[in-house]
């Protein structure tokens, strides 16, 4: 029988070779008789001639080839969307097209045409736009919630403030202690109502040249105390060539502050935490190095299945908790076009990392 790719392969090279897609031909046998450069740097193939290779050799996944086999079979078009992985390279999603071409020229069976369309870029606005409109849904979901609870909680919180001054003679010890735990109730939906409407109201970043060492040790000062009642020892590690960041002192004080009251929640008694800053001067376009600040924990871990939901918001871990103090944590850090990341390990302890673009301008 003859083969493709010995008959003016000029023509058909023109057509294959100058689609922007992955292309390639296969014979009655499934072998891969012509491929263009898309496809043969998509799945790493050399250029070098030799015999003809199984399609299934080069394409082993399952779906791939029954849908072949259904083309040859029935005649009908068809088409699926795969991952394609390549050592060092990473995943691509395929969209493959294939269709069976009725050739009877010159000894040549029909012929399967095989396209592939990498459409992971497609995806991937997909799934923006997907999170993005979740997004906008939690916002509209927070102003109602912030908007219902202020309303109850003021005629909740005026009522018992005024039992606990006005009738707090006539009661007695066990109905004195309801009302305190009510009022802190009270005032722990005040927190809440705080925290969604800085989930709803990003305001503008006050953006100052400033050196981040200072900012770091006013916030510890803040949580000493409820260390101490712990009995945690915090460490600190800030080496001098730190340069100065333009951050908003401010936002980035909360976000430590935040990370920092965690850690201690973390810790049972008698444990340590720790706080080190580090400077990398890699430079790229944007940037002049960056800062990393590392916060870490003896404390309880967090679980595998856990660690990766803790920055979504209305995630939490504690029992009283609101689960909006990572997610703003991790807002605040990426306003500073930063990182935040966590690793951690059940009983050993959690460490949390800000990393922060050295920026002179901008």
């Amino acid at each position: 029988m003859a083969e493709l790719n010995h008959i003016d392969p000029i023509v058909y090279k023109d057509i294959v070779e100058l689609s922007p897609h992955a292309i390639i031909i296969l014979n009655e046998r499934k072998e891969i008789i012509f491929c263009n450069a898309i496809f043969r740097s998509l799945f790493g193939l050399s250029m070098m001639p030799g015999p003809l290779k199984s399609v299934v050799d080069v394409i082993p996944d399952r779906d791939f080839g029954r849908l072949v086999e259904e083309v040859d079979a029935d005649g009908f078009n068809r088409e699926m969307e795969f991952i394609h992985e390549r050592e060092g390279i990473g995943k691509n999603i395929l969209k493959v097209i294939v269709r069976k071409i009725p050739l009877t020229v010159r000894g040549i069976g029909n012929l399967i045409l095989v396209a592939f369309e990498d459409i992971s870029e497609i995806r991937r606005f997909e799934v923006e736009a997907i999170h993005t409109e979740k997004s906008e849904a939690m916002v509209e979901l927070a102003q109602c919630l912030a908007h219902e609870i202020g309303n109850l909680l003021y005629s909740l919180k005026t009522t018992l403030q005024f039992i606990k001054e006005e009738k707090i003679a006539k009661m007695d010890g066990d109905i004195a202690g309801d009302v305190d735990s009510l009022i802190d109730n009270v005032n722990q939906m005040d927190d809440l109502l705080v925290s969604l409407h800085r989930f709803n109201n990003f305001e503008r970043l006050e953006i100052k040249k400033e050196d981040i060492r200072p900012v770091i040790k006013r916030t510890i000062v803040l949580i000493e105390k409820g260390a101490e009642k712990k009995q945690v020892v915090i460490d600190t590690d800030f080496p001098e060539e730190i340069p100065p960041l333009r951050i908003d002192r401010r936002k980035l004080a909360q976000c430590l502050l935040n990370l920092l009251k965690n850690a201690i929640d973390a810790i049972s008694e008698g444990g340590r935490i720790w706080v080190n800053t580090s400077f990398s001067p890699e430079i790229s376009e944007d940037k002049e190095g960056s800062v990393t600040i590392e916060i870490g924990d003896t404390g309880s871990g967090i679980s595998k299945g856990d660690l990766q939901h803790i920055f979504n918001p209305f995630f939490s871990l504690k029992k009283e908790g609101h689960g909006l103090g990572l997610y703003l944590c991790r807002q605040i850090v990426e306003r500073h076009s930063g990182k935040l990341t966590a690793r951690s390990e059940e009983g050993k302890g959690s460490v949390f990392t800000i990393t922060l673009p050295v920026k002179e301008n901008g």
